[in-house]
């Protein structure tokens, strides 16, 4: 139903094309360094919270690759 709704209304491609980048991005392999950049709000921390938050997502990045998980 959701999809005949989509391609009625013109909005299919857009919608496909916006699934295909979500995706996308859950198939790149983030290096766990980085794992703090997909924390909303980081940009608000002062710095020495912002070096716990750095660590503390590359353990738990690693942890949730050893045991398989998602994260």
């Amino acid at each position: 139903k959701l999809m005949v709704e989509t391609e009625a209304s013109g909005w299919l491609p857009a919608a496909l094309d916006e699934c295909r980048l979500v995706q996308m991005r859950r198939q790149e392999v983030v290096a766990p360094e980085d794992a703090w950049r997909d924390i909303t709000n980081a940009w608000q921390l002062r710095t020495r919270q912002l070096a716990c938050l750095q660590l503390l997502a590359d353990w738990r990045l690693r942890k949730a690759r050893e045991r398989d998980l998602a994260v």
